[in-house]
């Protein structure tokens, strides 16, 4: 529609105006260009403008027996897409369409446009496979930036593109067990599946996963609970065992068992038990922490078996160790240990100390393996309990008693920590015992 010019027009972002003089076009403006009567006036003639949509204009078109390049054809295809008048030219195609037919060429541009449309899809689909249409439905060169009616318009966007099979071709497809592609597809999402440890039935079917897997939880919990109470009745007898030993047998221990003697309890002749200056604290193996899911990685390296009294991980900041005591019947080659437990906890900082009477050995072990730099300082170590806490009495043969106690307590080692979270009690804290430097 036209109105006559006598003020300044502003075209919107999604417009342009057609300036006309005496019903004849003279001038097209683009967004943000104001339109101004006077800058038309220097000619007589009367001034009128038009305001026409320019973009997201909205295009469908659906199209019956779209013939393939193979024996089938699709009952219909429909696209729906977006698109704007063609700026090229300064608006050359619009300029001439308006020429030729006025403001009146818009009650054809539709039927123009489904008639391309229909011609350009049939052109397109014509080149290509049921299977290739399958995989990717849109062809090849409908494309945003395409030009329609002979340049009016140019594609903004494609919306969608859909398809309706031939239902010959799915007879054929299915009788035949599928294509290449739909038997790929299935290879893709069985190996999807097993990349994932998933059945096909549970990668399909995520709430027959999510049940499975409460199962196998349930299951695993119960077999953990049986383990935890089968080992706590295994480590019971043992200190049982290890407290029924004479006094002296508890000398020859510490003094290393006379060749041809076999070990006591199985535990190795090498084995470090006893020995004067030690506490009295026997090492609390039947109240350690222990943690389930260390405990099941590492049954499933040595069986169930495991002889493990304790296990426990402890993290602070970017550093992490864990810590494991085993029973002292399952303890072997302090390497072959090493190599256990890189194998259960996929090469995590971890030791392992083995489960014998008396805790200050367990101290001792922990202390050498973690402060290695304490050792020249000859530290040496004595256990009490106080009020549900543990102290560790340091001392030091070479008079330097503090800074054995500096080594322990640096927070790389990790000492303190884990031995507070492995042992029962309220809290671990390092004494100086005897005369520090």
């Amino acid at each position: 529609m036209e109105y006559p010019l006598d003020a300044a027009q502003t075209p919107a972002n999604d417009e342009v105006l057609a300036v006309f003089r005496n019903g004849g076009l003279i001038d097209i403006a683009p967004p943000g260009r104001r339109v101004r009567p006077l800058f038309y006036r220097p000619r007589p003639g009367a001034l009128t403008y038009a305001r026409i949509l320019r973009s997201d204009i909205a295009v469908s078109a659906t199209v019956q027996d779209v013939l393939l390049e193979d024996p089938f054809a699709l009952p219909s295809v429909t696209v729906s897409c977006r698109v704007a008048l063609n700026p090229a030219g300064d608006y050359a195609a619009l300029r001439q369409r308006i020429k030729d037919r006025g403001l009146q060429f818009a009650d054809a541009v539709e039927a123009e446009t489904y008639v391309e449309l229909d011609s350009l899809i049939r052109a397109l689909f014509s080149q290509r496979t049921h299977e290739d249409v399958n995989r990717q439905p849109r062809p090849e060169g409908l494309n945003p930036g395409r030009t329609l009616v002979k340049g009016l318009f140019v594609i903004d966007a494609i919306d969608g593109v859909t398809i309706t099979s031939d239902p010959h071709y799915l007879r054929v497809r299915d009788a035949i067990g599928g294509t290449q592609g739909d038997r790929a597809a299935d290879q893709r999402t069985l190996e999807s599946a097993a990349r994932r440890g998933l059945s096909l039935d549970e990668f399909e079917n995520p709430e027959l996963r999510a049940a499975r897997e409460q199962q196998r939880h349930e299951l695993e919990l119960q077999a953990a609970q049986l383990d935890l109470e089968r080992d706590r009745l295994q480590a019971e007898i043992t200190v049982e065992q290890i407290r029924n030993i004479t006094p002296l047998m508890r000398a020859q221990l510490a003094r290393g068992l006379p060749p041809g003697m076999p070990p006591v309890l199985g535990l190795p002749a090498a084995l470090h038990v006893g020995g004067a200056g030690h506490g009295p604290v026997d090492g609390p193996v039947n109240e350690l922490a222990r943690d389930s899911e260390l405990l099941r990685q590492w049954k499933r390296v040595v069986g169930a078996r495991s002889g493990l009294f304790g296990a426990v991980r402890v993290e602070e900041g970017s550093r992490s160790l864990i810590l494991v005591v085993l029973d002292p019947a399952a303890w072997g080659d302090r390497a072959v240990v090493n190599e256990l437990l890189a194998d259960a906890f996929q090469g995590e900082p971890s030791v392992a100390l083995a489960g014998v009477p008396l805790l200050v050995d367990w101290i001792r072990e922990l202390a050498a393996i973690r402060v290695p730099s304490a050792l020249p300082l000859s530290p040496t170590y004595d256990v009490e309990e106080q009020d549900d806490v543990l102290r560790v009495l340091v001392g030091s043969d070479s008079g330097q008693t503090r800074a054995v106690i500096k080594a322990l307590e640096a927070p790389e080692t990790l000492v303190s920590p884990s031995l507070r979270q492995l042992l029962p009690y309220h809290d671990v804290t390092w004494v100086p015992r005897g005369p520090a430097a």
